[in-house]
């Protein structure tokens, strides 16, 4: 599995979760739906841009210094990975 792809698949997993609070799913949809300039190399667009999304509340988080948050999402994705 590509970069994007494990990145789309936890940001679904997240999702069924319900782990997002809403300004942070806003993030998600903004970048999700954000027009890229360039194109995927090895996915799919749909796969690119979900994977866009979780890189979008990444750098929110990082940008709106919420430090405990962030660490809570590197936590839980790590937990999914474990599962895997």
């Amino acid at each position: 599995m590509g970069e994007c792809q494990a990145q789309a698949a936890f940001l679904k997993e997240l999702e069924a979760m319900s782990f997002f609070r809403e300004e942070e799913w806003d993030i998600v949809l903004r970048g999700r739906n954000t027009n890229p300039k360039s194109k995927a190399k090895n996915a799919d667009m749909i796969t690119y841009r979900y994977a866009t999304g979780l890189e979008a509340v990444f750098g929110y988080l990082y940008l709106m210094k919420q430090e405990e948050r962030l660490m809570e999402l590197w936590h839980a994705i790590e937990a999914i990975g474990e599962k895997r």
